[in-house]
This record gives C-alpha cells, sequence and structure tokens, in this order.
C-alpha cells in the first residue's frame, strides 16, 4: 500500500565524499511531508569516517495516518560506504508496511554487483544508490534503488537558481528536474547540501525538508 510514498523517500541522489575523509556535516534531519496528510515521518543523515572511508548512514521512519489508524508505514535503514568517489559497500534493511526488503551491493573491479529482492544484477562502477544528500554527483546518470536493488537510468536537467522557503526561511537554491520511473525536483544551498525535494503523484505530492538546528532542537533531535 502506497508504495510510491516508499519511492520518494529513497529519491534520486549522488553521492561523493572528498579525497580525504571530510564528513560534510555530522548529522542532518529532514522532515517528510504529505499534501494531504501533512507531517508523516523523519528521515535521519549520519555521516563519519572510518579510516579514509566516508561512511553515511540513513534512517527512514514513516506512519500515514487517517482517522485514528496508520495506514501504512515505512521504516529504512542504509548504510554506504565511500572512498573517494566510489562506493565501496552498500547495504540497507526496509520494512514497507510489513514487507521486508533487503540490498546489499559490492564494488567487484570495475562493476558494481547488487543483491536484491529479486536476484543479483551488475551495474557500472560508477553507479551510485538513490539518495540526494551531496550536489558533486548530479552529473550521475545511473543508480540503484536502495530499497529494492533495481537499476535505474535518469535524465537531469539544470534549472538554475530560485527562492525557496526551507523550514521557515526564506533562501537562494539551486533546483534540479530529474526524470526517471518518477519525476523530482531537488533543491540545494550554496554549499551543496540537499536542503529540498518534492516528487508529484496522483495520491499527492510528497516533499522532504531539511530541518534548521533550532527546529531539531525543539523536536528533541538535535
Amino acid at each position: 500500500m502506497l508504495r510510491w510514498v516508499a519511492l520518494s523517500l529513497g529519491l534520486l541522489a549522488w553521492s561523493v565524499p572528498a579525497l580525504a575523509c571530510v564528513p560534510p556535516v555530522e548529522r542532518a534531519v529532514y522532515r517528510i511531508e504529505h499534501e494531504t496528510f501533512g507531517d508523516i515521518g523523519r528521515q535521519v543523515l549520519t555521516f563519519w569516517c572510518d579510516g579514509d572511508r566516508l561512511v553515511v548512514d540513513t534512517t527512514v521512519d514513516v506512519a500515514v495516518p487517517m482517522l485514528f489508524l496508520t495506514i501504512y508505514r515505512h521504516e529504512a535503514r542504509y548504510r554506504g560506504v565511500w572512498q573517494g568517489d566510489r562506493l565501496i559497500r552498500f547495504e540497507s534493511h526496509t520494512d514497507d508496511n510489513g514487507k521486508i526488503l533487503e540490498v546489499f551491493a559490492r564494488a567487484a573491479g570495475e562493476r558494481v554487483i547488487i543483491d536484491g529482492p529479486k536476484g543479483q544484477s551488475q551495474a557500472p562502477l560508477n553507479v551510485v544508490p538513490n539518495h540526494p544528500w551531496n550536489l558533486e554527483m548530479i552529473d550521475s546518470t545511473v543508480l540503484f534503488d536502495p530499497v529494492d536493488g533495481r537499476v535505474l537510468q535518469v535524465d537531469v536537467t539544470n534549472a538554475g537558481e530560485e527562492p525557496i522557503d526551507a523550514d521557515g526561511h526564506r533562501i537562494m537554491a539551486r533546483k534540479y528536474l530529474v526524470s526517471s520511473d518518477v519525476q523530482l525536483k531537488l533543491w540545494y544551498d550554496e554549499s551543496g547540501m540537499w536542503v529540498k525535494s518534492r516528487m508529484e503523484h496522483e495520491q499527492g505530492a510528497v516533499t522532504i525538508i531539511r530541518e534548521l538546528p533550532h527546529r531539531m532542537a525543539d523536536a528533541g533531535l538535535g
């Protein structure tokens, strides 16, 4: 049920750490909003170094309410390990409304081997999981879904800069349009951090917005 919500959570994304391991931030929290149901969850990113490798941990927790019931729940945990601009290892565990899905990916020579619920596949070495935390790999057009391991081909268009509302503040952000199985809009601030995304769907648009430190503290997340 409501698989479209899960699709919007992985999003289409790119990730490249620097040659030396320097996390972009320690932690970033994003609020997930549905145009009908309002605030439906959080996505939390944690960055840390293991020697010269950058580790990116992601937790996703979504609950869609209707009256006094929860009609859809999605919980996921991802871990990506990067060395320079290469994905070394990725693993995910997802509970999609009671359906358990796991993905394991690893670099092997000039390919990336991806094991998912539907079996094993291979992708080019430049493939990355679809998670939009870093602007530097916006040119990557081969991605894989962290929930089910599917390899995706995408087209990305730079739509220029525009002012947006991000967690109660007006900022200038660069906008990108992503076309594949879903249509996405992504915004990044002047430092290259992902600040907002929006996916349109016939069952309602889902918007993900980075929460600023003051709101995180108020919510007990800082």
